[in-house]
């Protein structure tokens, strides 16, 4: 599922909101971090045919098709099988949470996400803590089951996906 990474270790110091991103973070060379608009904007490329806005569409064209040992993704309804039409190959890697010294993995099969390059404002008293993540998978917000953007603190540990430079 691959390696879980910090906010510092997958952005370092580096935090943008512009489109690209540019922010480098753990990206190899050529690659980079990208903001909370350039995952919409893939968002809104792989719902383009697919007016009003499909959720459960654009969730399944995400998450990589594996049904082996009846598949990877645990959602509990068929209806969220992936089919991989994007490419983008979500695997449902979890989070991990990083407490004292203590560390735990949850979500795993049920949900993904993915570091962005920007802060979040959604606490003013920990706006210096709060990062943005993307979400997809079961319920990983009560308006929206699939996907969404959520505000993450810096404890959590999280995917990374990086995007080639331009």
């Amino acid at each position: 599922f691959g390696k879980l990474y910090s906010i510092s270790g997958a952005a370092a110091t580096n935090l943008s909101s512009t489109n690209p991103s540019r922010v480098p973070g753990a990206c190899p060379c050529g690659w980079h971090l990208p903001s909370k608009a350039e995952f919409q904007e893939m968002i809104n490329v792989i719902n383009a045919r697919s007016l009003p806005f499909q959720e459960i569409l654009v969730s399944n064209r995400l998450r990589t098709v594996d049904r082996s040992n009846g598949g990877l993704w645990c959602d509990g309804k068929e209806e969220y099988s992936g089919n991989n039409f994007s490419g983008f190959s979500a695997l449902p890697a979890g989070k991990g949470a990083k407490f004292g010294v203590s560390f735990s993995i949850m979500n795993m099969f049920t949900n993904t996400f993915f570091w962005t390059s920007e802060p979040s404002y959604y606490s003013e008293i920990k706006k210096n803590d709060v990062y943005t993540v993307f979400a997809v998978g079961k319920g990983v917000n009560y308006s929206s089951p699939l996907m969404d953007f959520l505000p993450f603190t810096a404890h959590f540990r999280v995917s990374v996906r990086c995007v080639k430079n331009q």
